[in-house]
């Protein structure tokens, strides 16, 4: 986002949709359904480097408890009760303004401060409730900082290369010093008079304090739980992964475990460079045969590695997205996975400690309030506290969207073509789709007529040596050509129904298939990078002024190639399709040059876009005009449509 000086805005559903849809227009991917159906299918051709055959291991969720004492419970809900008085006064360091988005899509200055006093609070008592549930470790580090949390709870072996937390000591160094406003509002007294916020801070200060000692007077039992339940599992699984969001509760959980069992190794693995990853990596790697080890990870593990030799993963917090538990179960949920099950845990909190459905949604805007600045008011719906998340639900969700295999919304690019072939939705039969998967002879081309209410096309069209296939639709003989997989699929679907008939190839038949060909010129345009073809643009400019300059030194042998290049660019040779893909790419080639030499020249504000360097490519005159007659001395075009279009349905009337 070159340019952007302020981010700090929320996207709308809109907004979120059309980013959703131009990611998924080059996403590929697969879901373990969609893998194991193409196993099941030909199983002979799925095996690993030994024969053994290749799929993913089933899950089996398992749900663990805590134990909470009775008294650790009330604890829990006083601390819960005292978070709701916090102000959340750590959350207005930065200039309160408000985003000019928001004002562009109605929203008043005063309903954006009320949403952000009521984020603030909501946001502080998140990170209290959140902390609690991972363990004391963790929260006492948020209210007093790492340094002190280590020494307070006596916690060996654990260093953090930064040290986060101590909304206390925060509390301290911001005290009388409110933050600068923008809006046109009146602010509250504590956000505008140094007395004022000086006293906010206090309270919020001796609220935390309050909170410190309650946290202190916790038993570890909920830590202790979890430290035996992992040792139990090593009866049945010899190796066993467990996840936390905080690395602190892992150096907490491991010491418990070292305290609790004999001959039981440990390894803890986080972002930290002192962290033994490395180690991790290697004892759970596909083939280790290393026993009786437990690994403990921070999410900074959940991505990107493969630790598919545990046949056990444990979620020592409630992850409060699917995204999350989707990618901490994906360290061990492989293809090529040794284990035909695997075992997912997932705690049961009391519900004083437990997750709710407000925290569920509460734990995205934490992440975006941290990236963009505290200026992100929470939406309307989210005042109020939500009951507890039961445990079934998570794991219902999680199991559903695993199937799905979309927690992101995004599907895979060719998931619309493969329904035309597949499920209760195909368009073509499973058993002609498999006959003729198989067959190897080769067709040049294929047409299919079809009986239609008006004219329509829909072409297959070679992508050469290296593309792969495109795919055009013309919805009549005047519509605007349709190129998206997605929508060609959708108006194949509208087309193609089972009151569609066959039809034969007939003259008349010829005579539309003729008018959609004269059209593919248009419509292979359309489908370049736009990049590609806004160089095309930019070259039919600056071509005709070189032909005027040719024209005005007499140099009548360059007019005349320059006027042809111009011929082509505006599709004025009947007969000839130009290749748009070289054609762009020559352009690109010709203005490398002066590009790179305008983006040395000076820092920009904004990206330099083709249009920017017209003035500059013109007064290279005469050089300009030969790199362009040398590198166009023949224009490039494509076969005919009979070598091009490879299959094609064409509706007639």
């Amino acid at each position: 986002m070159l340019g952007v000086r302020n981010i700090n805005r929320s996207l709308t559903e809109r907004e979120i949709e059309t980013l959703r849809n131009e990611i998924q227009r080059f996403t590929v991917r697969r879901t373990k359904k969609v893998l194991n159906g193409l196993i099941e299918r030909e199983p002979e051709h799925y095996v690993d480097k030994d024969g053994r055959q290749c799929r993913f291991p089933r899950h089996k969720p398992m749900v663990y408890t805590l134990d909470e004492p009775g008294n650790d419970r009330e604890l829990a809900q006083q601390i819960r009760d005292l978070a709701d008085q916090l102000v959340g006064a750590t959350h207005f360091v930065q200039t309160i303004e408000m985003p000019e988005i928001l004002r562009q899509q109605g929203m008043s200055e005063q309903s954006f401060l009320q949403g952000r006093l009521n984020s603030a609070k909501k946001l502080a008592r998140y990170v209290v409730t959140s902390s609690l549930r991972s363990s004391r470790a963790a929260l006492v580090e948020h209210l007093v900082g790492t340094h002190q949390a280590i020494e307070r709870l006596s916690i060996k072996r654990f260093k953090k290369s930064n040290a986060t937390g101590d909304v206390l000591g925060q509390l301290g160094r911001i005290a009388g010093s409110p933050p600068k406003n923008k809006l046109g509002v009146a602010l509250p007294d504590w956000l505008t008079d140094p007395i004022a916020h000086k006293a906010a801070c206090e309270r919020d200060a001796a609220t935390y304090g309050a909170i410190l000692d309650l946290v202190m007077r916790l038993s570890d039992q909920r830590e202790r739980r979890k430290a035996s339940h992992l040792i139990g599992l090593l009866k049945t699984h010899q190796l066993v992964l467990a996840f936390d969001g905080r690395p602190i509760t892992l150096a907490v959980i491991r010491q418990l475990i070292e305290e609790m069992a004999d001959k039981v190794s440990v390894v803890v693995a986080t972002g930290d460079a002192d962290s033994e990853r490395a180690s991790a990596m290697e004892t759970f790697r596909l083939g280790s045969k290393k026993k009786r080890t437990i690994g403990l990870c921070s999410d900074s593990l959940s991505e990107g590695v493969n630790l598919q030799q545990a046949s056990a993963l444990v979620h020592l917090d409630m992850p409060t997205v699917v995204r999350i538990a989707e990618q901490r179960v994906g360290r061990v949920d492989r293809m090529d996975s040794p284990h035909e099950i695997i075992e997912a845990w997932w705690p049961e909190d009391a519900p004083e400690f437990a997750l709710s459905t407000d925290e569920r949604f509460i734990e995205r805007y934490e992440t975006v309030e941290s990236l963009l600045g505290s200026n992100m008011p929470l939406p309307d719906a989210m005042q109020r506290h939500e009951a507890p998340v039961r445990t079934e639900k998570v794991i219902e969700d999680f199991e559903r969207q695993a199937e799905i295999g979309a927690w992101d919304g995004i599907q895979d690019a060719f998931e619309p073509v493969r329904q035309l072939v597949q499920g209760s939705t195909g368009l073509v039969p499973p058993d002609v789709y498999e006959r003729y998967r198989h067959i190897s002879a080769r067709v040049l081309s294929r047409v299919s007529v079809v009986r239609s209410k008006a004219p329509w096309a829909f072409f297959c069209l070679t992508g050469g040596g290296f593309g792969a296939p495109r795919w055009i639709l013309l919805p009549s003989l005047k519509g605007a050509p349709v190129t998206e997989l997605g929508n060609v699929c959708a108006a194949l679907r509208e087309h193609l129904t089972d009151e569609t008939g066959n039809l034969f190839f007939d003259e008349h038949s010829a005579s539309v298939l003729t008018e959609f060909l004269n059209r593919l010129d248009e419509a292979e345009r359309s489908l370049l990078p736009r990049r590609k073809q806004r160089a095309l643009e930019e070259m039919r400019i600056v071509v005709e002024k070189l032909a005027d300059d040719a024209g005005a030194a007499s140099k009548q042998q360059d007019v005349d190639h320059l006027v042809n290049i111009m011929e082509m660019l505006d599709r004025n040779l009947p007969g000839y399709q130009p290749d748009w893909d070289e054609v762009a790419g020559r352009w690109l080639d010709v203005i490398r040059p002066v590009w790179f030499e305008m983006l040395t020249q000076r820092k920009r504000s904004r990206p330099l876009l083709l249009k920017d360097i017209r003035k500059e490519l013109l007064a290279q005159g005469p050089w300009l005009t030969d790199q362009v007659l040398h590198r166009f001395r023949e224009f490039p075009v494509l076969p005919g449509p009979e070598e091009r279009v490879k299959a094609c349905i064409l509706g007639v009337s």
